[in-house]
């Protein structure tokens, strides 16, 4: 599970304006794409994970809850104040470099990090779209566009089970195997979950396209 604090606008000055606060929600890997949805609707731009993502600790499950959240939400675009702790090293966590830049990276030489985060953070840098019999994900985080179009239909079937996090025993092992290797996937202990995010917003010109 997830908690996630909402707020009308995301600068500091308007934290204490009457009408900006939207309340406190906890939420489950299973639900986070509507919670998302629901709270872009209601009106939030700003969303508060109160509790740090470990990436090191024992509950893999909330853990991936929380990251899932991340994802849905950054594909509105809105601002996620949440703080990510890892021990490891830097490459480990660059895989989620696509997701708004947490407040505080609790990680070595988390500051310069995370610092790099922020400078090459932008909307579209690692989403995917559905096409007609396909789907298709453009990643940006090695700073080179990769193209991944994906039609095999197990391969199709498998990302609504992995867009909400699942364990990784329950996922067809040839396909987890796969998108592990493509990089599409991560995986924190026995669960897995599914890191581009849906394209809300086009982030190239349509000639690009």
């Amino acid at each position: 599970m997830a908690q996630c604090t909402l707020r009308r606008h995301y600068a500091p000055g308007t934290a204490r304006m009457p009408g900006m606060d939207l309340g406190t929600f906890t939420v489950g890997a299973t639900d986070s794409a509507g919670a998302a949805h629901e709270a872009y609707e209601s009106g939030a731009r700003h969303a508060l994970l109160p509790e740090p993502v470990d990436l090191d600790g024992p509950g893999h499950a909330d853990t991936v809850a929380a990251l899932v959240l991340v994802r849905d939400l950054t594909s509105y675009g809105m601002v996620v104040d949440w703080t990510l702790a890892h021990t490891g090293a830097a490459a480990t966590w660059r895989r989620l470099a696509h997701l708004h830049p947490p407040r505080e990276l609790l990680a070595p030489d988390g500051e310069g990090a995370l610092s790099g985060w922020r400078e090459s953070h932008c909307i579209g840098k690692c989403f995917f779209r559905n096409g007609p019999g396909f789907v298709q994900v453009r990643d940006w985080r090695t700073g080179e566009l990769r193209r991944i179009t994906i039609d095999e239909p197990r391969h199709k079937a498998a990302i609504p089970q992995l867009l909400e996090g699942a364990r990784a025993r329950e996922v067809d092992q040839e396909v987890l195997a796969d998108y592990t290797a493509a990089g599409l996937v991560d995986t924190l202990g026995a669960h897995v979950w599914w890191m581009p995010y849906r394209v809300r917003r086009w982030p190239q010109s349509h000639t690009a396209v």
